[in-house]
């Protein structure tokens, strides 16, 4: 627990809404959605079919949702 304190005692604290910009963005590994996407598709990644017999995700939630 001390580790963690004094890790969350060292981050710089940000206003509300404000996030890193630029280098400093980078540096602290803060990116949006799109911008890991785009990095992966840049890399190659392409996303693959679903194989068969594999639930979405939006199944799930719905069968959980129902169950109750």
């Amino acid at each position: 627990m001390v580790i963690i304190e004094r890790a969350v005692d060292e981050q710089p604290e940000l206003d509300a809404g404000a996030l890193p910009v630029g280098r400093e963005r980078q540096r602290r590994g803060w990116k949006t959605v799109e911008e890991l996407v785009a990095q992966r598709r840049a890399a190659g990644w392409r996303p693959g079919p679903t194989p068969p017999g594999v639930p979405l995700a939006v199944d799930i939630i719905r069968a959980d949702r129902d169950s109750r």
